[in-house]
């Protein structure tokens, strides 16, 4: 069948020549933004990461130093249903505190039965905590619960004494003023920080976010998995439909349940990436004219030789393997023709050694053919006797043997061996089975019958 005429091989030479090196550019250009986005992205979960971290030690050292203060005077309240003068001292002193007010179990959390500093803008917060039921009750559950809901410095610290099923058992709720946290979440930085509570509420954030939930600004179902996670931190890739994908960096406190977000949004972490991209076509633009003109210089002694390399392969796919292709060169085209000269020569050799090794087996399997008629039926009931045999050889053929026949009355029973395995070993069972088929009509007596049978295989 004739071929069609298509691209000439110099035609083919020029666009692989040219072809290639943008493939690998634009393969370079595609890896160079991978590694740099990934780096890029590495850089930035290091960073937050770090940086909600120190926040979160932070959010760990002042809070947990206030409720540590705090705890032996509530309890000391729960015993004695009244603070010493001690304790009324120590709340004076610490003016980060504004107010107290306990709550009680038994009654339903409904009233404040203790108020501290109830004058002016503290009372009237005092008289919105019932507000807060779901508060009250949630911390009465988890024990501690924190909320910060006029979006400055000031914190409701919700903190049960007493276990739940105790009627004695209240909960406290202590308004602190704690200005070292807030001016943390809302120092100017290169990520937006947030300090968020157990129910999503976010206690501390930027001074430009409005946000009161942190759900507005990452995915619930994201929030969910955090929460489920037994992690102490977290980096994840967080996809949102207004903002874009959000580089989020999360670090549990070890303080009423708090977390630490740390987000920065994806596209201003990458800003650098375009600058990148436009340094990559200005340097592929410059290869690409390079190439061309270089091949265009090359392709016309490449072909030459290429063209005697198909011509070549023209008669070997005629069945003619008795060529020699003549390259001088010594590049690259001069090893691939020596190549190809030994490759003709060793298909030749496995096309005779294919036919040779055919012609074998068949013979093999004829001898295979020919040994199984050397055998009996596998059963058989002679004189009393039940006769059960099988033969299996470990190759086509092989040197085990065994017969049974009645002759005169008698029964002949043979079985044989002949060491090794194969055709030599087939040989002597067939000069076996040929002796023993004459030995068995002289009606001899075992012994004699086995003088003749090792005098007929020793012959052999």
């Amino acid at each position: 069948m004739k071929n069609k005429k298509g691209l000439s091989l110099r035609s083919k030479l020029l666009m692989g020549l040219c072809g290639l090196p943008l493939l690998i550019l634009v393969a370079y250009g595609i890896l160079a933004l991978k590694t740099f986005r990934e780096d890029k992205i590495a850089y930035v979960f290091d960073s937050s990461n770090a940086v909600s971290r120190n926040l979160a030690n932070q959010v760990d050292t002042d809070l947990k130093n206030r409720v540590t203060a705090l705890t032996p005077l509530l309890q000391e309240y729960l015993l004695r249903h009244s603070f010493s003068e001690v304790s009324r001292g120590i709340l004076k002193a610490d003016r980060s505190i504004k107010w107290v007010a306990a709550y009680s179990v038994a009654n339903a959390l409904a009233q404040p039965i203790f108020l501290e500093r109830k004058s002016g803008a503290a009372a009237i917060e005092i008289e919105q905590v019932p507000k807060y039921a779901v508060s009250l009750k949630q911390a009465l559950e988890s024990g501690r619960l924190f909320q910060a809901p006029f979006s400055d410095e000031r914190v409701y610290l919700f903190e049960r004494v007493g276990e739940p099923s105790d009627p004695r058992a209240q909960v406290f709720v202590a308004a602190m003023s704690i200005p070292s946290l807030s001016m943390a979440f809302q120092r100017p930085s290169s990520s937006q920080n947030f300090l968020v509570n157990a129910r999503d509420e976010i206690l501390f954030g930027p001074t430009e976010s409005n946000e009161k939930n942190i759900f507005k600004l990452l995915p619930k179902d994201y929030l969910e998995k955090m929460k489920k996670q037994k992690l102490s931190s977290a980096s994840s890739l967080v996809a949102n439909n207004e903002l874009g994908s959000l580089l989020v960096s999360w670090t549990k406190s070890g303080v009423g349940d708090l977390s630490v977000f740390s987000i920065v949004p994806e596209k201003d972490a990458l800003a650098a990436v375009q600058s990148l991209v436009r340094k990559s076509i200005y340097f592929m633009i410059t290869l690409l004219s390079g190439t061309l003109i270089l091949s265009l210089l090359l392709s016309k002694n490449l072909t030459a030789s290429l063209t005697s390399l198909f011509e070549a392969t023209q008669k070997v796919s005629e069945g003619d393997f008795n060529i020699e292709v003549q390259v001088k060169s010594r590049d690259e085209i001069g090893v691939l023709a020596q190549n190809f000269n030994v490759m003709a020569k060793e298909v030749a050799r496995l096309v005779l050694e294919t036919a040779e090794k055919s012609r074998m087996e068949s013979e093999l399997k004829t001898a295979q053919t020919v040994q199984e008629t050397l055998f009996p039926p596998v059963s058989a009931h002679l004189r009393g006797l039940d006769i059960q045999g099988y033969y299996e050889p470990a190759s086509e053929c092989s040197g085990d043997w065994w017969n049974y026949s009645e002759i005169d009355g008698k029964v002949f029973l043979w079985i044989g061996d002949a060491t090794g395995h194969g055709a030599p070993a087939a040989l002597i069972t067939s000069a076996t089975k040929s002796a023993a088929t004459i030995i068995e009509s002289l009606n001899l007596d075992p012994a004699r019958t086995l003088d003749l049978m090792n005098k007929a295989i020793y012959d052999v």
